[in-house]
């Protein structure tokens, strides 16, 4: 590939990762309010479209381009002039850097289509989780099928479809072994169901193999984020911590450690 098809293939991927992201925006936003029953109207993922979430008005065309949008309205929205949340082009952002990412470290491939997808799907997860300590089973269960259907197409060499249909079993049984001791022990529920469904989807991805190393990433990454969350932002020890993110960040690092 020479430096011109390569600039226009690294320049479709992120015009590719920030339309993912917008979309991304409405699953972050929409799943929780529909799942919990807090939504301002009758909502789905499809209808209707996208609107000022303080004012209710409809967003005009030119006001859902991806990142462009917010800057030219310098985060305000047109009808009302309230702030619009900075958790909008943060999130197409990250989604247009993990595509980019991505796409360096696998080459071209069905492979690298299959690491962008999980990555758009862990990152919706992570988000959702950090803001409202929920993981949707429309969201874990869908990403473990997705697994499985890479397997049955032979997309994904590091795992076979039999070491991933164990990782999903073994995933969700030890994470709900771990929450029953846990909670035999304390009283108190401290790990979700969520939190095992995602651990099974992984479990697919990976295979039952690499769960340990998932565990022990994320349990690091979720000490890093109570140690941060206690010093710099003073919060009691009593307050929970979403293990979603960490989890979902170690999955699909070693994903890609796999893969490579």
């Amino acid at each position: 590939m020479d430096a011109v098809s390569e600039w226009i293939y690294r320049a479709l991927l992120g015009l590719v990762g920030v339309c993912v992201g917008s979309l991304l925006n409405v699953i972050i936003y929409r799943v929780p309010l529909i799942l919990q029953g807090n939504a301002p109207r009758r909502v789905s993922l499809w209808f209707p479209g996208s609107f000022c979430p303080r004012c209710e008005k409809a967003l005009m065309p030119g006001d859902n381009i991806p990142l462009v949008s917010w800057i030219i309205l310098r985060g305000r929205c047109r009808w009302c002039r309230e702030p619009i949340s900075r958790q909008y082009p943060a999130t197409e952002a990250m989604t247009l850097l993990l595509t980019l990412l991505t796409a360096s470290l696998l080459p071209a491939g069905p492979l690298l289509v299959a690491a962008v997808l999980l990555g758009w799907w862990l990152l919706a997860l992570a988000l959702i989780d950090g803001m409202h300590f929920l993981l949707p089973d429309c969201l874990t269960l869908s990403l473990l099928w997705l697994g499985l259907l890479c397997h049955l197409g032979g997309i994904v060499p590091s795992v076979t479809l039999a070491q991933g249909v164990a990782g999903a079993a073994t995933g969700y049984s030890v994470f709900r072994g771990l929450a029953w001791i846990y909670k035999s022990l304390s009283g108190e529920e401290g790990l979700g169901r969520g939190d095992a469904k995602l651990l099974a989807a992984g479990g697919v991805w990976l295979g039952w193999q690499a769960l340990p190393a998932v565990l022990l990433l994320a349990s690091l990454g979720g000490l890093m984020t109570f140690t941060v969350a206690r010093l710099w932002l003073r919060r009691p020890l009593s307050a929970p911590v979403p293990f979603g993110p960490a989890l979902s960040i170690a999955i699909w690092l070693l994903f890609i450690w796999q893969n490579r």
